[in-house]
């Protein structure tokens, strides 16, 4: 079940990470989403192939043995860098706000 608070709560903490590409640097919030899958039970790990970007994999095992699990597995594979800021915003592109029940920021 999910929890719209946690959501809300995590969506914000989010957004107020700064991970603009370039300059290419995500480890603060690489170092977030491993904490918050960890927090739900997945299995976590986190590869570099340059610093600062490491990728998070994250496993959530389930029950079924191998061979009938393999039809049913899915991969997603976001990424957690952003564009350049830029100019022109009306709320605070790291500030997480909620204005009349919507998250601004860059990313929402």
């Amino acid at each position: 079940m999910i929890s719209r608070s946690r959501l809300i709560k995590t969506t914000q903490k989010v957004l107020s990470i700064d991970s603009q590409n370039p300059p290419g640097n995500e480890a603060k919030i690489a170092e977030l989403v491993a904490k918050e899958m960890r927090s739900l039970g997945l299995e976590v790990k986190m590869v570099s192939y340059k610093k600062d970007r490491p990728n998070v994999i994250a496993t959530w095992r389930g029950s079924l043995p191998r061979q009938q699990s393999a039809g049913r597995a899915l991969l997603i594979t976001p990424h957690t860098d952003t564009v350049p800021i830029g100019k022109g915003w009306k709320f605070d592109p790291l500030g997480k706000d909620i204005v009349a029940g919507k998250i601004y920021g860059r990313g929402a």
